[in-house]
């Protein structure tokens, strides 16, 4: 998975999330509250899985999209 579709696929999953919650709360349904969760805790995972270095491993949590290059290891990130 490339880093922009990983944004936009993280970034979803937040999003709907936050809707999930606020539906689930304003109604009282546990069922939506519980899919808020879920839904958060996916996009977490996919963050923790797929944002790294494609060449070291290294973790790139403070790195912008746009960057082209690997502050560890110096390697392309979009190759």
């Amino acid at each position: 998975m490339d880093f922009k579709t990983l944004k936009k696929t993280t970034s979803a999953l937040m999003v709907a999330a936050i809707l999930l919650l606020a539906l689930g709360l304003f109604l009282d349904l546990p069922l939506l509250t519980g899919l808020a969760l879920a839904a958060l805790v996916a996009a977490f995972a996919l963050e923790r899985k797929f944002h790294r270095c494609p060449h070291c491993g290294q973790y790139l949590r403070e790195l912008p999209t746009e960057a082209e290059k690997c502050p560890k290891c110096g390697e392309g990130l979009h190759e």
